[in-house]
């Protein structure tokens, strides 16, 4: 009995030391990837790609590289002493954030860890890499827009750059999910030298732009003045017409009351002669009727 006893507490041992083990060698050695993780572990047969489980990594035998699903952004800055040069040409201030992600497939995710490298595919070890891409594109199509295109064709330019450089991050298991200008103006005069072929061109474009907006704002002023000459002058004819029209109608105006006037006073002295007439006519007749009256009366008698 006491054998059995021994035999049973050895096994028990050796079951809690197995579990025990197992458990450590699970914690130690069984790596899960998190939902905006990946890893690729080499050092098998070929490289394999674990998303969204896990797997057993031995140190001695594996490597791990760990791949961030993340959209990352990448800003791209060049501005001033490394302002883009347009077709004008002129200078640009360019600040552009590139929106970009590791491709979420088994095949380019093995193929960012393997191009891109450093231990970890995150934003810090792909704007290494895609840095100089991304300002190769936008240089090359800022070159092909001028400075007041690139301000009125903004979404063409965006498309341009996209075009250019998916391929080239197509090949690194990247994606670019889009482009957004936080900044595009003219660069400061005087930010950029001019000891160059391009810097004196710029140079040069800009003081005939200066010149000819110095020369069309003189014209401006001085057609302003002309204008307002004119149209004071236009004004004060308007305001003589008006009085010299207002004066004519008085005088008309009165012209024509003076002759109602007169007509009135003619019409009423005919009056007063005609009635003048008449009474002296009644007076007459009164008179002649009183003489053959006075003649009757004798011979009645």
């Amino acid at each position: 009995m006491e054998q059995i006893a021994i035999v049973i507490g050895l096994v028990v041992v050796v079951v809690v030391l197995f579990v025990v083990a197992f458990f450590a060698a699970v914690s130690r050695f069984y790596v899960k990837s998190p939902a905006d993780r990946a890893y690729v572990k080499t050092g098998g047969n070929k490289p394999k790609v674990v998303v969204n489980g896990g797997d057993w990594v031995i140190p001695a035998f594996h490597e791990v590289t760990w791949v961030d699903l993340r959209t990352m952004d990448i800003d791209i800055e060049r501005t001033e002493a490394s302002a883009l040069l347009t077709v004008d040409p002129q200078y640009a201030d360019i600040r552009a954030i590139f929106y970009i992600k590791v491709n979420p497939v088994a095949e380019m995710i093995e193929r960012a860890a393997r191009t891109i490298g450093g231990g970890e595919v995150n934003t810090g070890s792909v704007h290494r890499l895609v840095e100089s891409k991304l300002e190769g594109a936008l240089r090359d199509v800022a070159a092909t827009f001028t400075l007041m295109s690139l301000h009125q064709e903004r979404e063409k330019f965006v498309e341009r750059v996209q075009e250019l450089v998916r391929q080239d991050l197509n090949e690194n298991g990247l994606v670019l999910e889009s482009v957004s200008i936080t900044t595009l103006k003219s660069a400061r005069q005087g930010s950029f030298g001019i000891d160059d072929v391009f810097g004196a061109q710029v140079a040069r474009a800009n003081a005939e732009v200066i010149q000819n907006a110095l020369r069309q704002r003189n014209e401006i002023d001085q057609g302003t003045q002309t204008e307002i000459s004119r149209r004071n002058a236009v004004a004060e004819q308007e305001r003589n017409d008006i009085a010299q029209t207002n004066q004519t109608d008085i005088a008309r105006r009165n012209a024509t009351a003076q002759q109602e006037q007169n007509t009135i006073t003619r019409n009423a002295e005919l009056e007063i002669t005609r009635r003048n007439a008449e009474v002296e006519q009644e007076r007459l007749t009164l008179e002649r009727s009183l003489a053959q009256a006075r003649a009757t009366q004798p011979a009645l008698r």
